[in-house]
């Protein structure tokens, strides 16, 4: 890679990580979905439990909830964690609700969902837990996800530097939605899917594009391990974006150039391979039964479909901000903002989109929308509707990846070989949204569960109530520099990476 495009990444991976760090740091214990059970799962690694013992819940309603979890062992200090998140059902309450978890001696059985996942990143995410009583090592556990997944997103950011210059990582930024940021700063793998996930789809574009290069490719077996490894269905989606991709890129001269490439094939090869392993996984730990529901055995598959569509602009603000248990929304029509940034940029490709681009384009948007509702049309009799907004950001990038591409490779295969000065344009939409919905949503969320709801947005600072472990104004100034950061890779040193040829134009290599 090119040292403007080393450099791009490496900006890009220290604003997301103040950005995500921030969150992190300020986000009160267990008020992400699902992280006291992925927090159990961690931890009970490190005391020897690489797979839990199953049992099955039922909690008599209404509704009636039924779970398959699995049983773990852990220090005595995480019992409690469960019931972190019971006082933020009042919706008045704030964050400092919650009784603090203290050390205790010796260990003790708990239940999570997620006994059986994959293991991981559990590896990683619950090592604090060896060194560190339980509230520290959970937020040191969040800024271990927030620092690989920074890493993940500097490297799909210089991928798209390099696929389409300053164009690309107008695009490409656009990815980073509030929801992506505050997932980084979570225990929960979903975070780490969807940052790897965006590495996966440029780092395969990318090394389309240049089948030889050694970097990439080890990027690519990399992110592909990570995406298949992350959750029990993450193999379906790894396989997803390999085909998306293929669709999308290959052609009769560049399937040949790929092929004769030994690194492309080694990609390739490790990612298939983390597919396949991944899905034994899960299968054999039974992890794809494991779940947590409230079924509805009266629910037919057709009325569950127009149910869940019925939920599908729902689930397109949380992709883009919806924060606590899923019931912290942006004010008014914010999260739009996002939206409408996207369609200017998707607009302006039009001009230079091939038919092919257009087709695989409107399949991952089509894929994005339609799959929760196959999914729950299928699965709500046995466990409700459970499809959540979050699920889909892993496919969703594919519509950005698809647009990145399209800017470098349009008709006629357009690649510029120098900045052009329209080019300029495509930072406004980035440049205007990035910093107004990210600050905003910091303080909307950070005043809700600091002094409760219907609050000045920066009544936090001054106010009684949840405190983090850092200075309030400091953690605000932590996260406007992430923003910033990441806005400095927009400069037109990225333009400069545009210099390579069309590989489909060149001899292909026998080796």
């Amino acid at each position: 890679m090119s040292s403007a495009v080393v450099r791009t990444a490496v900006v890009a991976s220290v604003g997301a990580f103040l950005l995500s760090a921030s969150w992190a740091m300020s986000t009160p214990v267990m008020l992400v979905p699902d992280e006291a059970s992925h927090t159990i799962r961690a931890v009970s690694l490190w005391q020897g439990d690489l797979l839990g013992d199953r049992f099955e819940l039922v909690e008599e309603g209404p509704p009636r909830v039924e779970a398959v979890n699995f049983a773990v062992t852990v220090p005595a200090g995480y019992v409690d964690l469960p019931t972190q998140t019971a006082c933020f059902q009042d919706p008045v309450v704030s964050g400092g609700c919650a009784p603090t978890l203290q050390a205790r001696p010796g260990q003790a059985r708990i239940g999570t969902s997620a006994g059986a996942y994959q293991p991981l990143w559990y590896v990683l995410l619950g090592a604090p837990s060896r060194v560190l009583p339980p509230v520290p090592a959970i937020y040191a556990a969040r800024l271990l996800q927030a620092l690989v997944g920074a890493v993940f997103v500097g490297l799909s950011i210089g991928l798209a530097a390099r696929l389409a210059g300053r164009a690309g990582v107008a695009v490409a930024l656009l990815g980073l939605t509030p929801t992506a940021v505050w997932l980084l700063g979570a225990v929960n793998p979903n975070g780490i899917e969807i940052a790897a996930a965006s590495t996966l789809w440029l780092g395969l574009l990318a090394l389309v594009d240049r089948p030889d290069s050694r970097v990439v490719a080890v990027v690519v077996g990399v992110a592909g391990t990570a995406v298949a490894w992350a959750r029990p269905f993450s193999p379906l989606i790894t396989a997803g974006i390999l085909a998306a991709v293929g669709l999308l890129t290959l052609d009769r001269r560049r399937g040949r150039a790929a092929w004769a490439s030994r690194p492309a094939r080694w990609a390739v090869t490790a990612v298939v391979v983390a597919i396949g392993t991944s899905s034994a996984w899960s299968l054999a730990s039974g992890a794809l039964d494991t779940f947590i529901g409230t079924p509805d055995p009266g629910l037919t598959p057709g009325v569950a479909a127009m149910r869940s569509w019925s939920s599908t602009q729902d689930r397109l603000e949380q992709m883009v901000g919806r924060f606590g248990l899923l019931d912290i929304r942006l004010p008014g029509d914010v999260a739009w903002l996002w939206a409408a940034a996207v369609l200017v940029v998707a607009l302006a490709v039009v001009t230079r989109i091939t038919a092919r681009q257009a087709g695989v384009l409107v399949a991952i948007t089509t894929a994005t929308v339609a799959l929760p509702v196959l999914a729950e049309s299928f699965t709500a009799q046995e466990y409700g509707l459970t499809w959540q907004g979050r699920y889909s950001m892993p496919v969703a990038y594919g519509v950005l990846a698809v647009l990145v591409w399209a800017v470098g490779h349009g008709r006629a295969g357009d690649r510029p070989a120098a900045p052009r000065r329209r080019d300029l344009l495509w930072a406004l939409p980035p440049a205007l949204v990035l910093p107004a919905v990210h600050v905003l949503a910091y303080l909307h969320v950070m005043t809700r569960v600091s002094v409760g709801p219907d609050r000045p947005l920066t009544a936090y600072l001054s106010a009684p109530g949840f405190s983090p472990p850092g200075p309030d104004a400091a953690l605000l100034v932590t996260l406007a520099a992430g923003v910033l950061t990441l806005l400095a890779t927009l400069l037109p040193a990225a333009d400069r990476t545009i210099v390579l040829p069309d590989p489909a134009a060149l001899p292909v290599a026998t080796r």
